[in-house]
C-alpha cells in the first residue's frame, strides 16, 4: 500500500488521478460485519494520511486527501462491486451505494476527477463484461483464479493508456516522444501469489516478444531537441535525399530506412547540426524497443554458461538470427487504389427507396375506409438526405481509419444517384467494396525490410564466454 500511495502522489502532481483494483476471495471479506479488508483499508488510510500531510508536498495534494473521509468519519477512498448489485439508486439506505456501482461502472469522467475521493476498487471477478478504466495503475489479486482466461480479463482492467483530469490520453506524442515519462507514467503493477507467479512471468514474456516501437521522425521531434526552423528543413532534405526516410503521407511522418545509422552519422549531419549534433543522434540511437516495458521485481538477472568450443558457431547462428525486421508496402499506387474502388462501386445496382405517407378516409356511404398512398416527392427530402449522406461519409471515414483527403476524392468520382436511391444501402455497399480491394491490394504490394542487428555481441557475450539470459 505504500508503493500505491507514493504512486499516486508522484501522479497527482501530473494532473493525473490514480485509481487501484483488488480482487478478493470473498463478498463477505469486503461487507459486512467480519468485513476485516475494508477495517484493514481505513486503520491503514487513516494512519498514513496523517503522515503524509505532515510532509513538505503540494497543498492541492493536501486538500485532496482531506477528502478521504466524511463528517461521520466513514472512509469515502473504497468501493466495491460484486455480481447482483443494483446499478440503480432506490430509496433506502443502499442509496450511497447504488450511487458508487454507478460512479464505477458509468460515470468514467467523474470517477476520474480529483473532486471524487473514491479511488479504490474492490471485486471478487473481472467485474462486468467491457469494464475497463485506463487509469488503473495497480492491480492486486489476494485471490487466485481458477483458469487462464479469468487470468488475462482480470490483468487486462489495467492495460490501457491512461488519461488526465482534463480527460487528454498520455499518448507518446502528448509527452512530446518522451519514452522515458511514456513509461513512468504508463505503467501498470501486479501484486499475485506465488501460485500465479508462472502465469505473470508468461505474460511478461508475451508482452516482450511481441512488442516493439514503431521509431518516426518529424519536425515537431527535431525542434523539441533544439534544432532551429532552418537546420530541421534542411536535415529533413539531407536525410530524403539519401533515403535514409521515406515520407508517410497518411501519417504526416518519415520512417526511418535501413541506412538510417549510418547517414546520421555522416559529417554532412554533423555540419547542419552543430552542438545539437549529439542531442540528435541520443534521441535516435539504435534500438528496436528503446525502454524496458516490462519489468519482473521477482525475477534476478541469471547467468547461463556455453562450451568454450561452440561459443564461434553460437555466435555465427546469432549473427544470422539477430535482425530486426518491418513490414513495408511498396509502390502503393493510390490513383489505381481510388479508380478500383470507383469503377467497382458505380456497377453496383442500388435501387430508389420511395418515402409516402398513407391517407385512410371513411366513405360514410357505403361504410368503408379508403386508402390512399401519398408519394412525397425528391425535392422534398433532397435537402435531408443531403444531410444524412454528410454524416454518414464521416463515419465512413472515421470507422474505417481512412484519410478523409481520400474519402473525399474518392466520393466526387462515385455515381450520387446510388446515395440519394438508398443511403443506407450505398454505404454498405461502399464499405464492402472498399475492404475487399484494399485486403487484396496491400496483400500485394506487401515486403519485409531487415534492418541492423538488433544487439551487439559485447551486449550478449561476457569475458567467460557467458550468455545473459536477458537476451535468451
Amino acid at each position: 500500500m505504500n508503493c500505491i500511495l507514493k504512486k499516486e502522489q508522484i501522479l497527482f502532481s501530473q494532473n493525473i488521478k490514480a485509481l487501484s483494483l483488488f480482487f478478493i476471495p470473498n463478498i463477505n471479506d469486503f461487507r459486512g460485519e467480519s468485513a476485516f479488508i475494508k477495517k484493514n483499508l481505513k486503520d491503514f488510510i487513516s494512519k498514513k494520511q496523517q503522515e503524509i500531510l505532515k510532509q513538505d508536498i503540494l497543498q492541492e495534494y493536501k486538500a485532496f486527501l482531506q477528502k478521504d473521509f466524511d463528517d461521520s468519519g466513514e472512509l469515502r477512498v473504497h468501493q466495491g462491486y460484486f455480481s447482483g448489485d443494483s446499478h440503480s439508486k432506490g430509496k433506502t439506505q443502499e442509496d450511497k451505494l447504488a450511487d458508487d456501482i454507478i460512479l464505477i461502472l458509468k460515470d468514467k469522467e467523474r470517477l476520474l476527477s480529483f473532486d471524487t475521493p473514491l479511488r479504490f476498487i474492490f471485486s471478487v471477478w473481472a467485474l462486468q463484461e467491457g469494464w475497463d478504466n485506463p487509469n488503473i495503475f495497480t492491480l492486486v489479486k489476494l485471490a487466485n483464479s481458477s483458469t487462464d482466461t479469468s487470468r488475462h480479463q482480470q490483468v487486462g482492467r489495467g492495460l490501457r493508456l491512461c488519461v488526465n483530469s482534463d480527460g487528454q490520453r498520455i499518448t507518446h506524442n502528448f509527452l512530446n516522444e518522451d519514452s522515458n515519462k511514456f513509461y513512468d507514467i504508463n505503467r501498470l503493477d501486479i501484486v499475485v501469489s506465488s501460485k500465479e507467479r508462472q502465469f505473470i512471468e508468461g505474460l511478461q514474456q508475451e508482452i516482450k516478444d511481441f512488442s516493439f516501437e514503431v521509431e518516426y521522425l518529424n519536425s515537431k521531434i527535431l525542434k523539441n531537441l533544439g534544432l532551429s526552423e532552418q537546420q530541421t528543413n534542411k536535415l529533413i532534405n539531407y536525410l530524403e535525399d539519401n533515403k535514409a526516410i521515406e515520407y508517410e503521407k497518411i501519417n504526416d511522418n518519415y520512417t526511418k530506412q535501413p541506412n538510417f545509422q549510418t547517414i546520421i552519422q555522416s559529417e554532412k549531419v554533423k555540419e547542419l547540426l552543430g552542438d545539437k549534433f549529439n542531442n540528435f543522434v541520443n534521441r535516435f540511437k539504435e534500438s528496436p524497443n528503446k525502454h524496458e516495458q516490462v519489468i519482473n521485481a521477482n525475477k534476478n538477472q541469471e547467468i547461463v554458461q556455453i562450451r568454450q568450443n561452440l561459443t564461434r558457431e553460437f555466435k555465427e547462428l546469432w549473427k544470422n538470427i539477430n535482425k530486426s525486421a518491418k513490414i513495408v508496402y511498396k509502390n502503393i499506387n493510390e490513383k489505381s487504389l481510388l479508380d478500383t474502388i470507383i469503377a467497382e462501386f458505380n456497377k453496383e445496382n442500388i435501387t430508389k427507396e420511395y418515402i409516402y405517407f398513407e391517407k385512410s378516409q371513411i366513405d360514410f356511404a357505403t361504410n368503408q375506409i379508403k386508402k390512399e398512398k401519398i408519394e412525397i416527392s425528391h425535392k422534398d427530402y433532397t435537402t435531408s438526405l443531403d444531410k444524412t449522406i454528410q454524416t454518414n461519409l464521416l463515419d465512413f471515414a472515421d470507422k474505417n481509419k481512412i484519410p478523409l483527403h481520400f474519402v473525399l476524392e474518392m466520393f466526387n468520382k462515385l455515381d450520387k444517384d446510388k446515395f440519394y436511391n438508398s443511403p443506407k444501402t450505398a454505404f454498405e455497399s461502399l464499405k464492402k467494396i472498399y475492404e475487399d480491394i484494399i485486403h487484396r491490394y496491400l496483400v500485394s504490394v506487401v515486403s519485409y525490410e531487415f534492418g541492423e542487428h538488433t544487439f551487439s555481441n559485447d551486449d550478449l557475450f561476457m569475458i567467460n564466454l557467458a550468455i545473459k539470459t536477458k537476451y535468451s
